[in-house]
């Protein structure tokens, strides 16, 4: 594998929304809630362990009524340089599903949970430590050493996926 590197990779979520109470009649001045929420960000550089990662993958797939695996230990995944890819952490997962007809969803099986993604929604886990995105229940199975994408139909999706080698644990 050739020589890669992360540059840096930063995660930076905002929120804002306004809120308001409409059926007051006595908020005669028009009082709305307003919430700014900025905490969501932080910063990765290249390497391994805390707040570093080396490995970066991002692609588009298209599934029909089917079910599709990546494989975090060197099976499918690729970097946009042809490498393929040994995630030892993951450290970013985004998924977004592109469709926007309603019912149209997406089933997302990783480190033993299930995400349903709905039209034109999407999932965003960010987990910086050394271990990377870690499983709810401890599990022997193959299951957390890849992610399980499953489709009611024909689903567009994009993922990204933000990881390291050589970390204290395996995805596996």
């Amino acid at each position: 594998m050739s020589s890669t590197e992360i540059i840096g990779v930063n995660y930076n979520c905002v929120l804002t929304a306004q809120y308001k109470r409409s059926d007051d009649a006595v908020n005669l001045n028009n009082i709305i809630d307003n919430l700014s929420y900025t905490d969501l960000k932080d910063t990765l550089t290249n390497g391994h362990t805390t707040d570093k990662a080396n490995l970066l993958a991002h692609f588009r797939s298209t599934l029909i009524n089917t079910t599709e695996f990546w494989d975090l230990d060197a099976g499918n995944i690729y970097d946009a340089f042809g490498n393929l890819l040994n995630f030892d952490a993951v450290k970013c997962l985004i998924i977004k599903n592109r469709e926007t007809t309603n019912n149209l969803f997406i089933e997302v099986a990783f480190k033993n949970e299930r995400y349903y993604i709905g039209p034109n929604g999407s999932r965003a886990i960010w987990e910086p430590c050394g271990l990377g995105i870690a499983a709810i229940v401890s599990s022997a199975s193959h299951e957390e050493g890849r992610i399980r994408v499953t489709s009611n139909g024909s689903v567009t999706y994009d993922m990204i996926l933000v990881g390291a080698t050589a970390e204290s644990s395996s995805s596996s």
